[in-house]
C-alpha cells in the first residue's frame, strides 16, 4: 500500500471533532520544559522536552494512556486526544522550565450533564482517490438510508483510518476535502493484507444549503 500511496497518492483534508478530551498547546515545546498535569487527581510523572516538540508530545500521550481510567490517548494533528470522558478529567496542567512555556487548554467532556464536544482539528493525510465514474453501480449498496443514495460518493484508500459517525461517544464523521470539495465519511472497511494493508473509505458528498 506504501508504494500505491508514494505513486498514485493524493493529498487530502481531514476535519475531525474528537469524541473525547482535547489537549491542546499553545505553541511547542523548547528545549528545557517540563510538563505535570493530573488524571483524575493522580499526577503523571513529569515530562521533560526529549528531542523535538513532537516527541515531547508523544511522550505525553503515553504518560497519560498509562493512568488508570484512560482507555486511550493519541497525538492527532498535535493535539492529544484522550477517550473515556465519562470518567477522565484532566486539570492542573503546568508546563516549567526552558525559555517559554506554551499554555494549555482542554476541551470535551460533560458540562452540567450535557455533552460539549471538543474542538474539531484538520489534519493532512495521503489517500488514493477512486473517481466516482467508477462507483455508480456501488453506490445504492452502501447505505439504504432514504437521500444518501442519490448523492456522489468517492472513495478513499488510505493507510489510517478514517471514521464514521455514531464510533464512540459524541462522535461525528470526518469530513473531507478533496479538490474544494467536501465529502462526509459514511463507511470505512479495514483490509489486512500484510504489505497491502489499508483502509477503504467511502465518502459521500456534503450538498450545500441554497441561501
Amino acid at each position: 500500500m506504501n508504494n500505491l500511496l508514494r505513486k498514485f497518492g493524493k493529498t487530502i483534508t481531514v476535519k475531525r471533532t474528537p469524541a473525547g478530551l482535547q489537549l491542546a498547546f499553545s505553541g511547542p515545546f523548547v528545549a528545557g520544559n517540563v510538563i505535570t498535569l493530573e488524571v483524575n487527581g493522580i499526577a503523571i510523572a513529569p515530562v521533560a522536552f526529549a528531542t523535538e516538540s513532537a516527541t515531547t508530545l508523544a511522550a505525553l500521550a503515553q504518560a497519560i494512556a498509562a493512568m488508570p481510567g484512560v482507555e486511550a490517548a493519541e497525538v492527532i494533528g498535535g493535539v492529544i486526544i484522550v477517550q473515556n470522558t465519562r470518567s477522565v478529567a484532566i486539570t492542573g496542567v503546568v508546563v516549567t522550565g526552558g525559555a517559554s512555556q506554551p499554555t494549555a487548554s482542554v476541551t470535551g467532556g460533560f458540562v452540567d450533564g450535557i455533552w460539549v464536544p471538543a474542538e474539531p482539528i484538520t489534519f493532512t493525510t495521503t489517500a488514493v482517490v477512486q473517481p466516482k465514474s467508477l462507483l455508480w453501480q456501488m453506490q445504492d449498496q452502501i447505505l439504504a438510508a432514504e437521500g444518501v443514495r442519490t448523492k456522489a460518493f468517492i472513495k478513499f484508500l488510505t493507510s489510517v483510518p478514517l471514521l464514521t459517525a455514531g464510533e464512540g461517544q459524541g462522535r461525528v464523521a470526518d469530513i473531507i476535502t478533496w479538490r474544494g470539495v467536501d465529502y462526509q465519511v459514511q463507511q470505512t472497511t479495514p483490509w489486512d493484507q500484510g504489505p497491502v494493508a489499508h483502509y477503504e473509505a467511502f465518502a459521500a458528498k456534503v450538498e450545500q444549503e441554497s441561501q
